[in-house]
């Protein structure tokens, strides 16, 4: 049975890129263009610690490693592609499931 409805496989399908070769592979939520987004903090005179921005989910691709997560640095607006995960890189059914909660997740935080 399938964790991701009728609604939001479409959804999830129409954000697919199809080339991708262009977009940079990182290793982590890390911007290869400026390094201002992520999962950690960044330390700002006056302020102290303050979590990074997250990068915005903005679509998905398919490539001969996997399927990978785009997403793009709300700073300088790189795109980048990530697999986010190693169990769903090559299950489509367990990866949508995966783009679901990014997806819901920032639905939430907008």
């Amino acid at each position: 049975m399938s964790i991701v409805n009728d609604e939001m496989k479409k959804r999830i399908q129409a954000l697919k890129i199809g080339e991708y070769s262009n977009i940079p592979y990182v290793n982590d939520f890390t911007c290869p263009e400026c390094g201002e987004t992520g999962d950690g903090y960044i330390h700002v005179c006056g302020e102290g610690y303050i979590p990074k921005p997250r990068p915005i989910l903005v679509g998905w691709c398919e490539t001969p490693s996997g399927f990978m997560k785009v997403f793009e640095c709300p700073k300088c607006f790189t795109r980048f592609r990530y697999h986010g995960s190693t169990t769903e890189r090559n299950n489509l059914e367990a990866f949508f499931g995966s783009i679901q909660l990014d997806l819901l997740l920032q639905d939430h935080r907008s």
